[in-house]
């Protein structure tokens, strides 16, 4: 028989490692540590492997800068609405600010006309992967938000609207929703509650624990959120799934100590294509007020990374800034630097996070503090 794929949530709480001395690198300020300057950290670190993009960089950064989606992602939807309205990225739109200072274009797309995945149903770009075995990692983090201006009363002209809005998706094949899937979700213009969810069975439903979602209430969608997503795919009970809003573990799970369980449709695994998307599906599809933005999107097949927070406690920390490495050693890491929501002269705190994750052990090590530049 076919293995079966399981998720698990993991709570805890990360340690403190010794500090060491950031080294500028060169660009911005000339060694300051402004945005997008090299800069070079030393010391003892996790070994990091190579998952298709050396060892180092994330499969994908996107600062959302480029001309065209697809130069980065396998696809992206509405790609058949026509302009203005196919995701693409741009400069600001509808009196939507960019996420924060540090960049000037983002990933957007509406929910319109409506009727097809590609022409408004469903709002997301994505990215083709091959899982010959397991375990396997998924790591995610973006900027997102829904225009002010979104209609809830009505999806496509049907009736009322349960505020169904997904934004993730894990899916079998070389697009989203097909065939097999699990994803987020939340309820805008209805509550602010978040949840996993899974409608095909390509994870247990219900799980071994008696539960098909997780409910979990997060902060308002009509202004700028920063979620990450830990994941670990696995055949076996250790799989796992953590998700972080504004550097908060935004998941009841480790108080209740549930856990999800997963496979395919059926229990088994047929072939190794698979993709991760950003954003999704949404139930209010068809206004033209329907817009959805995202901005420095990451996706990357390890959790070994480096953060930059506001808190020398982790556990503190409400901005969460992944820095774009370059190269990763097990002695020296080369990255540039990514300031987002950070402001001139504030400080700023390097963690290493090990392959394990934010609540994994390892737990993420302070290696120095910072203070921001332009």
């Amino acid at each position: 028989m076919a293995p079966r794929i399981s998720y698990q949530f993991h709570g805890g709480r990360p340690r403190t490692g010794a500090a060491a001395n950031v080294v500028g690198g060169g660009g911005g300020g000339g060694g300051g540590f402004d945005h997008n300057s090299v800069q070079v950290i030393n010391g003892s670190f996790p070994a990091k492997p190579d998952v298709g993009a050396g060892v180092g960089p994330a499969i994908i950064y996107d600062d959302c800068s480029g001309s065209s989606v697809t130069t980065l992602w396998s696809g992206g939807w509405p790609d058949g609405s026509g302009a203005p309205y196919d995701l693409s990225y741009s400069t600001s739109i509808n009196s939507v600010a960019m996420a924060h200072s540090h960049v000037s274009k983002y990933m957007r797309g509406c929910a319109t006309p409506g009727g097809l995945a590609n022409t408004g149903n469903a709002v997301m770009a994505w990215k083709n992967r091959t899982i010959s075995s397991f375990t396997a990692k998924t790591y995610m983090s973006w900027y997102y938000m829904a225009d002010p201006n979104w209609v809830t009363q009505t999806y496509g002209g049907t009736g009322a609207d349960d505020g169904n809005y997904k934004l993730y998706d894990f899916s079998t094949g070389t697009s989203p929703y097909d065939p097999a899937n699990w994803y987020t979700s939340g309820h805008l213009g209805v509550d602010t509650q978040r949840v996993w969810n899974d409608d095909d069975g390509a994870l247990d439903n219900p799980d071994r624990n008696g539960n098909n979602f997780f409910g979990i209430t997060g902060p308002s969608y009509y202004a700028w959120q920063k979620s990450e997503l830990e994941i670990s795919h696995d055949t076996t009970n250790n799989g796992y799934i953590n998700w972080y809003e504004n550097g908060v573990l935004n998941s009841k799970t480790p108080a209740s100590g549930h856990s999800y369980y997963g496979h395919t449709i059926g229990g088994t695994l047929t072939g190794s294509a698979f993709n991760d998307s950003v954003g999704g599906y949404n139930r209010a599809y068809g206004p033209t007020t329907q817009w959805r933005y995202w901005n420095d999107v990451v996706l990357d097949y390890t959790l070994e990374r480096l953060l930059l927070t506001n808190s020398s406690t982790f556990a503190s920390s409400t901005i969460l800034e992944y820095q774009e490495v370059t190269a990763w050693g097990t002695t020296q890491i080369t990255f540039k630097a990514k300031l987002g929501q950070f402001s001139v002269g504030q400080t700023g705190y390097l963690w290493v996070v090990g392959a394990n994750g934010i609540t994994g052990s390892p737990a993420p090590a302070l290696h120095s503090s910072v203070t921001i530049g332009s």
